[in-house]
C-alpha cells in the first residue's frame, strides 16, 4: 500500500515537472522568435504589435534655388510700314531740279504727288517747329507738303561710284544712306520695280529712323519709326534719289509704290 502511493506521487511531480518545463520553452522561444506567446484561456486578450517607422540613413537633398536670369532691355521696335498696295487717289506729276556736283552733271526727276501736294525747298526750316529729319543725309533735299499744308515727306539725291563694279551693285549705289541713326533704304524691305521702257531702275522700300538727329542717342523720349521710300538710279550719270514719305498717312505705303514706279529722269 505505502509503495503504491509512492510510486503515485513520483508520477505526479515527474508530470508537474514536465509541463514546467515545457511551459519555460515555450517562453524562451517566443522572446528568442520577437513573437508573442500564445496565452490560452477564455479571457486572453492578443497584444497589439506597434510598428516602428524605417528612417534611411540617406538625407534627401533641399531642392537647389534657380536664379533669374539677367535680361537687358531692350527698347520698343520700330513702327512697322504697312502692307502695300495699289494707291487709287488722283495723282499729279511733279519735276524736281537737282544742281551738278564735281562728279556728277546738273539733273531732273519727276514722279507722281497726291494731288494739292507740293514741293518746297528746305532752306529756313532747320529753325522751324516743323523741321524735320525726312530724307537726312539727302544732297540738295525739297520737302513735301500735302492739301493742308502738312509736312508729308521729303526728296533728295545722292551720288555713286560708277567705276566700283561690286557684285551688289544695288548696295554700293545707295551706301551714302543706309548706315547712321537714319537710314533711307532697308534691303530686307526693297521690292525692284520692272518696267524696261523706263531710264532707270526704282523700287519701293522704307526708312528707319533710330532716334532724332538733335538727340544722337537712341531713347530719352524718341520712338523708333519706319517710312514708307521710293528710290531710284540711273546709269547715264552716277546720281540715284530718295523720296521719303511720313508714315503718318494710311495710305503712304501704297504711295510709295506708285511714286517708284513713276520716277524717270531727265
Amino acid at each position: 500500500m505505502i509503495n503504491a502511493l509512492r510510486t503515485h506521487a513520483k508520477r505526479t511531480l515527474a508530470a508537474a515537472f514536465a509541463a514546467a518545463f515545457a511551459l519555460g520553452s515555450a517562453l524562451t522561444l517566443s522572446a528568442c522568435s520577437g513573437k508573442p506567446a500564445k496565452q490560452t484561456g477564455s479571457n486572453s486578450t492578443p497584444v497589439p504589435q506597434t510598428e516602428v517607422p524605417t528612417v534611411s540613413a540617406t538625407a534627401t537633398p533641399a531642392p537647389e534655388e534657380t536664379a533669374t536670369p539677367f535680361v537687358n532691355p531692350t527698347y520698343p521696335p520700330a513702327t512697322p510700314v504697312p502692307v502695300v498696295g495699289e494707291y487709287t487717289k488722283p495723282c499729279q506729276k511733279v519735276k524736281v531740279d537737282f544742281p551738278a556736283t564735281d562728279s556728277t552733271r546738273a539733273f531732273s526727276v519727276t514722279f507722281d504727288l497726291p494731288e494739292g501736294w507740293t514741293v518746297r525747298s528746305d532752306e529756313g526750316v532747320y529753325t522751324d517747329s516743323s523741321y524735320s529729319d525726312l530724307g537726312f543725309y539727302l544732297l540738295g533735299r525739297k520737302l513735301l507738303y500735302d492739301e493742308n499744308g502738312n509736312l508729308a515727306g521729303a526728296a533728295g539725291y545722292g551720288t555713286y561710284d560708277p567705276n566700283n563694279h561690286a557684285e551688289n551693285v544695288t548696295y554700293e549705289v545707295y551706301g551714302s544712306v543706309v548706315s547712321g541713326h537714319v537710314k533711307l533704304v532697308n534691303f530686307e524691305n526693297f521690292h525692284s520695280t520692272v518696267d524696261n521702257s523706263t531710264n532707270c531702275i526704282s523700287a519701293y522700300t522704307s526708312s528707319h529712323h533710330e532716334c532724332a538727329p538733335a538727340m544722337w542717342t537712341v531713347g530719352e523720349g524718341f520712338h523708333a519709326f519706319d517710312n514708307p521710300a521710293a528710290c531710284a538710279y540711273t546709269e547715264e550719270n552716277p546720281v540715284f534719289v530718295v523720296i521719303e514719305l511720313s508714315r503718318l498717312y494710311e495710305d503712304s505705303a501704297s504711295l510709295s509704290k506708285r511714286v517708284a514706279e513713276s520716277i524717270r529722269f531727265e
